[in-house]
């Protein structure tokens, strides 16, 4: 399973399964792995300074 963190992402997801059918390697589903919780630990810190804001 490959976790695609974005639409900007999209492109080299096609590019790899175009070379390589419906398979990926560990190293590729790493990349695509750290990306994603990259994009979710953004939203995470959002979240959790609004709700730091509203304690007051």
């Amino acid at each position: 399973m490959v976790i695609v963190p974005s639409k900007n992402e999209y492109g080299m997801l096609l590019d790899i399964l175009k070379i390589n059918g419906a398979n990926t390697t560990l190293a590729q589903r790493k990349t695509f792995a750290t990306r994603a919780f990259g994009v979710s630990s953004h939203y995470d810190k959002a979240i959790h300074m609004w709700f730091e804001s509203e304690k007051a």
